[in-house]
């Protein structure tokens, strides 16, 4: 005796009744999709209507931007800072050096135009008695 076949177990579904259930699976998707995003511009309405017209990322946003602003602004300010400070001890080096040469009895401005003017008056005076 030969076994009989065995019946499918499951009626297979047609490519109609697929498409049907993909339809509402995909429309389902869809509403769930369209619902979040009324649920996140209601957030942001209540964001913007408690602070105004800007939201709290955007209020993050600009502070973060002006930070950037101001530290680029403090690192060049820094850098004038350095340059005039070096400009300063070349002048100081400078000042030091040309010190070392003067003698020291004339060591500012009004001893040297003291010493001018004696040196003008001897010339003057050995030039008219020679």
């Amino acid at each position: 005796m030969i076994p009989e076949k065995p019946k499918p177990l499951l009626k297979e579904p047609s490519k109609d009744e697929l498409n049907k259930v993909l339809k509402a699976l995909d429309k389902k998707i869809d509403d769930y999709g369209n619902e979040k995003k009324k649920l996140i511009s209601k957030r942001m309405e209540k964001q913007k209507s408690a602070g105004g017209s800007v939201t709290v990322r955007d209020q993050l946003n600009t502070l973060i931007g002006e930070q950037k602003r101001l530290t680029k602004q403090k690192h060049g300010m820094i850098g004038e800072m350095r340059a005039e400070k070096q400009a300063v001890l070349d002048l100081i080096k400078q000042k030091n050096g040309l010190e070392k040469n003067m003698h020291p009895q004339y060591k500012n401005e009004k001893d040297i135009l003291l010493a001018l003017e004696e040196m003008q008056n001897t010339l003057t005076t050995t030039t008219k008695s020679a």
